[in-house]
Formats: structure tokens, sequence, C-alpha cells
């Protein structure tokens, strides 16, 4: 069974507080998941602008990721980054992407 790991991300506090981004996101990412039959071990998010390098949830998901050979899957490819090389960067870390919008 393929493993999966779920990051999902609003830029403020509104959209954090009001779940509906997250949430939206986050059912968006366990149907995918599902449909693959596969495991999610792992689900991490951030309340940050994706411009922002320093995202504690995008870091521990990479990381969980990385060290079990799982998919990082997004609802859209916007909630990886904002930032075009840091999200080339991550793209070429070897971890598997893959976005729900595509």
């Amino acid at each position: 069974m393929k493993k999966y790991v779920i990051y999902t991300r609003v830029s403020t506090r509104e959209q954090g507080d009001s779940g509906l981004g997250l949430d939206a996101q986050l059912n968006t990412c366990r149907k995918y998941v599902e449909s693959q039959q596969g495991e999610i071990i792992g689900e991490f998010y951030d309340i940050k602008s994706g411009s922002s390098r320093s995202r504690t949830g995008l870091i521990n998901a990479l990381a969980k990721a990385k060290e079990n050979e799982a998919v990082l899957v997004f609802a859209k490819l916007d909630r990886l980054a904002r930032d075009a090389e840091y999200a080339h960067s991550i793209r070429n870390s070897g971890i598997e992407l893959y976005f729900c919008d595509f």
C-alpha cells in the first residue's frame, strides 16, 4: 500500500480560524488518497504566507514524506509556495509530489 502525507496551507489567521480553507483542502487530499487506496501517514498544515520559507508544517511534512518514501499531497499547486526558486528546490528534493488540481 502506497503511503501519503498531506499538506494544507492558508495565508491568513482569518482563513485558518474559519476552517473552511483548510478543511476543503484536507477533504480534497483525503479523497485523492482514498481513490488510490493509499495510507495517510501524516497530515500537516500552516497558517502562513506561501512566500515564507519557514513553515513548520511544510518542513515536517517534507521530512515525514522523505523518511517514509511517501507521496506528499497538496490540494493545489499554489499551496506549496509562492516563491518559484523554493518550489523548484522542493520539486528537486527527490520527494514525490502530487497536486490534486492537475
